[in-house]
């Protein structure tokens, strides 16, 4: 039987949120591609393909919304997860609506993360 490996991209120009996110996500069956730069995950989006997109909302020059309508853009059945630590109800409606499949604010607790 073959084994189902997960592409997981995640985006956040710091780089300690993305070894933390590595860590959180362990290494079985995933095979993960992290960014600290916006514009190299947009232009690394066909390549990776990935099945799960974890986003930081507020980076520079491209923002964590440009990412998801990306990510959807390419294949709408990838799984988008937005990160902010400037979570705002207008915010989370627009992630949700653009489809995002979840909204988390930082700092949250790893458990938190995990379940999602």
């Amino acid at each position: 039987m073959k084994s189902l490996t997960l592409n997981v991209m995640v985006v956040d120009d710091d780089l300690r949120m993305c070894q933390l996110i590595e860590e959180l996500i362990g290494k079985k069956g995933i095979r993960l591609s992290a960014y600290t730069e916006p514009q190299k995950a947009m232009k690394a989006m066909s390549e990776v393909q990935p099945d799960i997109v974890i986003t930081d909302l507020m980076m520079p020059e491209i923002d964590g919304m440009a990412i998801l309508r990306k990510a959807k853009e390419k294949n709408p059945d990838t799984t988008v997860i937005v990160i902010t630590g400037y979570g705002t109800v207008g915010s989370a409606v627009e992630a949700m609506k653009t489809g995002a499949y979840d909204y988390i604010e930082k700092p949250f607790e790893p458990e938190e993360f995990q379940m999602v």
